[in-house]
């Protein structure tokens, strides 16, 4: 706010170049600034270093999935009351200006009316195209910038990383007038002169928010091993390869999280743009202002809806987008089953995503709950809690033979009266695959696991290992969806005999 009787730095300096055109004093004013400013982040990257090594301290303490922290009592009722004020004030905060948007108030009688939407198609369109514009291109931009800056602060520690972090953050730690003097200052002469342009507001918008990106790719970037940057190295990707294939598929959250903030600050920012819209480059914040400085308050009131729907509009969008996307991806999904037997409760809570195409380890010390895992998903134990879905079809409920998984027991669980084609055929015939063509199959998944020459063999004449394959491609002739594997290496040897 401008104005009143409290004055600020940020205010002296906003009237020192507005009012008084005085670039000298309002410069010696954003050192003042800054003193403070370096104090603060100072202590901040202290803080982080030392949260840092507890962090990667060893401990023992586990920490189990769906523990959620409950609000009871007192606090219950503050927390309720806040919130209903809140929602409240924001009820009538945006009712107001939605009802001034499509009313007039003629002698004391409210009538609705269309002349601000006329007024604001007529005059104005052109200011909100071009916010929507900007607004995209600093969402995209800033986003990837602010994850590749993250990782090479975080990830590489990269040197002077810490001066590139202070740099980063001192838009969100300043008031946005105080980089309006640098900007005038830095880009008001050749060869450099980019005041005026839209280059210089949309560099402007994407610096301002630079901070709030990177932390978020520094969180998600936190949750990513570096033992995997290690491994596509070790298979021979390069560095590009590695944060191609690597590291960006795996900070879609991050980058969800930037654009929407981006988008969102671009299209109702002021600060230092203020200083560097031209006429030719006002976008529709500065319409909001020039409508309110001069009386118009219902136009000033259709601009705020438009800037509120569109904000609005473009924040749920991008976010079904990705997360469609990520549930279009998602093949087996698990989400917080559950289960005990008596009081002993062997999986609690436990939920987990994977894509198609993917492989999953389950990694523990026996008794931990693998088997029985597998055995929720594969319909061989029913869940105490949460559901099972295969392809975006629920299959919690469902039967065994009516689930499209496929499991190779730890045991094998061959039939000892029939041969090694009939076990691998066995699940075909369940499929409408008439005998000929179901052998003809037989034989063909038999030569990719080198036993086609035993496939008169009965299941007592072969070794463990060899069982073990005939297990493997019996379940893999019936095409399963999941392919649930109990053990499935412990008898193979390093290397098949005779294939390459």
């Amino acid at each position: 706010m401008i104005g009143g009787r409290f004055e600020t730095v940020s205010t002296e300096i906003y009237m020192q170049v507005i009012g008084y055109s005085r670039l000298d004093k309002s410069a010696a004013l954003n050192v003042l600034l800054l003193i403070p400013t370096i104090l603060v982040f100072i202590l901040y990257r202290y803080l982080m270093q030392k949260n840092e090594k507890v962090i990667s301290g060893n401990s023992n303490k586990t920490v189990e999935a769906g523990d959620t922290f409950r609000v009871r009592g007192l606090s219950a009722v503050i927390v309720w009351l806040g919130a209903g004020i809140f929602f409240v004030m924001m009820a009538l905060e945006y009712g107001s200006i939605f009802l001034n948007s499509f009313s007039r108030n003629l002698r004391g009688k409210i009538t609705f009316t269309t002349m601000y939407l006329d007024a604001l198609l007529e005059r104005n369109m052109d200011t909100f195209i071009r916010s929507v514009e900007y607004a995209l291109i600093v969402a995209i931009v800033g986003s990837l910038i602010g994850i590749l800056l993250s990782y090479y602060i975080e990830r590489r520690k990269i040197k002077f990383g810490g001066v590139l972090d202070f740099i980063i953050t001192l838009p969100y730690m300043l008031p946005g007038s105080c980089f309006g003097i640098g900007y005038i200052l830095a880009f008001n002469h050749e060869p450099l002169k980019l005041t005026g342009t839209a280059v210089i507001v949309i560099l402007n918008m994407i610096y301002k928010q630079m901070s709030i990106t990177t932390k978020a790719s520094a969180s998600s970037l936190l949750q990513i091993s570096t033992e995997l940057d290690a491994a596509a190295r070790d298979l021979g990707a390069n560095k590009f390869l590695v944060m191609k294939d690597v590291i960006l598929p795996n900070v879609k959250q991050a980058f969800a999280t930037g654009f929407i903030n981006n988008f969102t600050s671009a299209m109702v920012t002021a600060g230092a743009v203020i200083f560097l819209v031209t006429p030719g480059q006002k976008i529709a914040v500065f319409t909001l202002f020039d409508c309110i400085n001069t009386g118009r308050y219902g136009e000033a009131s259709m601009i705020a809806t438009f800037i509120i729907v569109i904000t609005i509009s473009v924040n749920v969008l991008f976010s079904i987008i990705v997360a469609w996307k990520g549930k279009r991806n998602v093949y087996l999904e698990l989400k917080n089953i559950s289960k005990s037997f008596g009081e002993k409760e062997v999986v609690k809570d436990l939920s987990l995503s994977l894509p198609k195409g993917e492989l999953l380890c389950l990694l523990g010390a026996s008794g931990c709950g693998k088997t029985t895992t597998l055995k929720m998903i594969s319909g061989f134990l029913k869940t105490d809690e949460g559901q099972i879905l295969v392809d975006g079809q629920d299959i919690t409920t469902l039967a065994p033979e009516k689930r499209p998984v496929s499991t190779v027991f730890q045991s094998y669980a061959l039939f000892p009266h029939m041969s090694v084609l009939e076990n691998v055929i066995y699940g075909l015939k369940f499929r409408g695959i008439r005998k000929k063509e179901a052998r003809e199959m037989g034989m063909e998944y038999l030569k990719i696991v080198d036993m086609e020459e035993y496939a008169g063999a009965s299941i007592g004449e072969i070794s463990g290992g060899q069982q073990q394959r005939v297990a493997l491609v019996r379940s893999l002739i019936t095409k399963p969806k999941v392919l649930l594997l109990d053990e499935p290496l412990s008898n193979l040897d390093a290397k098949t005999p005779g294939k390459k």
